[in-house]
């Protein structure tokens, strides 16, 4: 280093020299209901409820390190001919061997001493959980009686209280372990709900109707998050004979934000260093949006050219917050469904059911880490956008120097597809047999997370919104005998249906995947019964492919498996 005339060097080491980052955790729930019905006269009835749940877990996560007391042991001195861990004055000077620490070496491929490792290892700890409590009643009866039949009517009301609360252990709260830095927080939502329903029969009994009913419904909510909102539902079914029927909806729903989206804790999160603003980001910025990184970058006071240091590029990751929003509102869906269902007379045991839906969702509370609060920011048509005042800049530097990761209700969805359903079931000789079968078509999924119109995605097709995946059903049953055979699909898709080009790879389509489960009951006595399964039989392994290989969300990478076990009721 004195050669070379260098004050310090910087080296970079991937590190499993304090044990694997295992992760443990132990849970426990518990809940409890009850209910009671029963006729207020010969017209109204009702039905009440109250339940009570719980859950805790305590989690654990080995190999963590205490961040000073790495940095202690690193500082390793020879002080009275022996290597020890610096004790130094406020000048810097060594005046002796820092008490309990034991000095560590990472270069080359050193055995580490017990000490040290017990001195810089720990267990980072944090205990979760949440309780939900709601009561409900419900009164239902005939207010009028029209030629094609009574109106009938449900009046309900619904208290609900959700609660969760995190506890990080020491480590965690003081900050002292090296990336795992985060605070308590606890939460309570208390919702009331009041809802009506009303059924109107339109037409009964006529050559051209065998029955036609409007639907309608109503519900009031009042959230002590996110205050007042409302939802309603008008539909109409029209029943032609006793072998089809339509069925049309229009409603608007909506999704309040829960607890931990609300008032989760501020915690440690590293990221990337990356800054629209930077000279050479502009340089490669999509023409689409470099006009308003220009424009933007210039009213936020960065000038022309301008680049963060070089000592901010290579100080490794960036550290900034991730946590709650608590000013989340209500996500509102405007949902349309349309669809029919056919029974045949002449084939008994088999039905159908086909439905269109469509649904519109506005102020969709997404996730927003640092980059796409960065980017959007700039991007935007100007400044005044809810983006920038997530990430902050030093006032001399104009480098950004801290951020929070958070959610906002910011999106927009568009979904539209038809679902299927159909079932088959009848019997012979020699057993029943039974089908069904559920299927889902997507025709259309579109996100914009900005609701700029240029950050539109047509996500349709790709392995999260792929065109078609089904479920069948077969089963067998004779005696005490039954078995079931589950056959699982899932259409091929592609991974990126947007900024993907050729001159990226070549391997942005993923094909298409099916398993098969096989499980079997056989009852011995009348309280014993035998079981066996076969998931995966025929040993599919997921698509060999980069981008779907370990999705265990869509594909199974365990391989075939067998379980054997016996139901005993006392």
């Amino acid at each position: 280093m004195k050669e070379n005339s260098a004050e310090s060097i910087t080296m970079r080491r991937s590190s499993e020299d304090f044990g694997p980052r295992k992760y443990d955790q132990e849970r426990s729930t518990f809940r409890t209901s009850i209910g009671l019905d029963g006729y207020i006269d010969d017209n109204w009835s009702y039905s009440t409820y109250f339940q009570h749940g719980r859950l805790k877990q305590d989690t654990k996560w080995y190999g963590e390190v205490v961040e000073q007391n790495l940095y202690n042991s690193l500082d390793a001195v020879i002080y009275k001919g022996n290597v020890v861990c610096a004790d130094r004055n406020e000048a810097g000077e060594v005046v002796g061997a820092l008490s309990g620490c034991a000095p560590i070496n990472f270069l080359g491929n050193p055995q580490h001493s017990a000490e040290a490792i017990d001195y810089i290892s720990t267990v980072a700890t944090a205990e979760h959980g949440g309780t939900q409590t709601s009561f409900g009643a419900t009164v239902t009866g005939d207010v009028y009686e029209l030629p094609a039949g009574p109106i009938g009517t449900a009046f309900s009301f619904e208290w609900r209280r959700d609660s969760a609360y995190e506890e990080p252990g020491t480590g965690i709260r003081k900050g002292i372990i090296f990336g795992n830095s985060g605070l308590a927080y606890s939460g309570a939502i208390n919702v009331k709900e009041y809802a009506a329903e009303i059924i109107v029969p339109l037409v009964a009994d006529q050559a051209w109707a065998q029955e036609v009913n409007l639907e309608l419904a109503y519900r009031y909510m009042n959230y002590s998050s996110t205050g007042s909102d409302s939802a309603y539902k008008v539909g109409l079914t029209y029943e032609l004979n006793d072998e089809i029927r339509f069925r049309a909806t229009v409603a608007e729903s909506v999704r309040a934000p829960n607890i931990e989206e609300l008032y989760g804790a501020a915690s440690t999160q590293y990221v990337t260093r990356r800054d629209q603003c930077a000279a050479d980001k502009i340089q490669n910025t999509d023409d689409k949006y470099k006009a308003n990184v220009i424009k933007n970058c210039a009213a936020a006071g960065i000038p022309k050219g301008w680049m963060p240091s070089q000592e901010w590029q290579d100080s490794g990751s960036l550290e900034g917050k991730l946590g709650g929003n608590s000013k989340l509102f209500n996500e509102v869906s405007k949902d349309t469904i349309v669809g029919f269902v056919y029974t045949p007379t002449w084939l008994e045991g088999f039905d159908i059911t086909v439905d269109y839906w469509n649904f519109e969702i506005s102020d969709a509370i997404y996730f927003y880490n640092y980059r796409s609060m960065n980017e959007n920011c700039y991007r935007s048509d100007s400044l005044d956008n809810p983006f920038c005042q997530y990430f902050s800049r030093d006032a001399n530097t104009l480098e950004v120097n801290g951020y929070l990761e958070t959610s906002m209700n910011a999106a927009t969805e568009k979904k539209s597809g038809v679902d299927i359903e159909s079932v088959y079931d009848f019997e012979t000789s020699y057993g029943e047999f039974g089908f069904k079968l559920t299927a889902t078509y997507v025709e259309k999924y579109e996100v914009n997370q900005t609701g700029n119109a240029t950050d539109l995605l047509v996500n349709t097709g790709e392995q999260e919104h792929m065109r078609w995946r089904a479920r069948l059903n077969t089963s067998y049953e004779y005696g005490d005998f039954r078995a079931v055979l589950v056959t699982n699909y899932r259409h091929s898709a592609v991974d990126d249906r947007n900024g993907w080009n050729i001159e990226q790879h070549d391997y942005n389509e993923i094909p298409s995947y099916t398993t098969f489960d096989l499980s079997m009951n056989y009852r011995v006595l009348e309280n014993v019964d035998l079981r066996f399964g076969i998931q995966n039989m025929f040993d599919k392994t997921p698509p060999r492919h980069p981008l779907a290989f370990e999705d265990t969300n869509w594909y199974d990478p365990i391989g075939r498996r067998a379980t054997v076990g016996v139901n005993i009721k006392l």
